[in-house]
């Protein structure tokens, strides 16, 4: 976003934040951070031995087997599974890390947005909802949308509503007078 700012007429953001590496800042904002962290550390202890489908088992809703055949299939063995086990050591946790810096970047991006924008969380995010009120504070004039029975990985969980939503979003912005847009199946 922030290296190409022209490409964008609308923003839609779901289950995230910007980690610009203050997590450990004061013991509140660690403590908030404490299921990421958490899971984190299992990450990193587990190293790539891990399966794909265990990153994606600890944070998402969607049956067992449709994680097992949906994630399993393109990752056929542990090598092609490195990326996706190490996606949780890629949260940067101190301001010298690099991707702190490009998060950095980002997080002036949106300072500067004034365009349309959709902030969507679920109903069982853990790791990222600390985010939610920076995004809102960030972003004043954003639509707002609650994913129902939905984990981390939203997009597996309640893809067809996601979709839903994002379409309504792009053809009506929000509803004049309010700020939230309502998923409907």
């Amino acid at each position: 976003m922030a290296r190409d700012p022209s490409r964008f007429r609308r923003l839609v953001l779901l289950n995230t934040w910007l980690p610009q590496g203050d997590i450990f800042s004061s013991f509140f904002r660690a403590s908030e951070h404490a299921p990421y962290l958490m899971f984190r550390a299992l990450v990193q202890s587990l190293g790539r031995q891990q399966s794909v489908e265990t990153v994606f088992r600890v944070a998402s809703k969607a049956p067992r087997d449709a994680i097992s055949h949906g994630y399993g299939a393109p990752f056929p063995s542990h090598l092609y599974q490195a990326g996706p086990a190490w996606w949780p050591l890629l949260i940067p946790l101190t301001k010298n890390d690099p991707m702190a810096r490009e998060m950095q970047k980002a997080a002036l991006f949106l300072l500067n947005w004034d365009g349309p924008a959709l902030i969507a969380y679920s109903d069982g995010e853990l790791f990222t909802l600390p985010g939610k009120a920076l995004l809102q504070r960030v972003l004043p004039q954003a639509c707002e949308a609650q994913i129902p029975d939905a984990g981390h990985f939203l997009q597996e969980d309640q893809g067809l509503l996601i979709s839903r939503l994002i379409v309504t979003f792009i053809q009506n912005s929000c509803s004049l007078g309010s700020r939230s847009l309502t998923p409907e199946l």
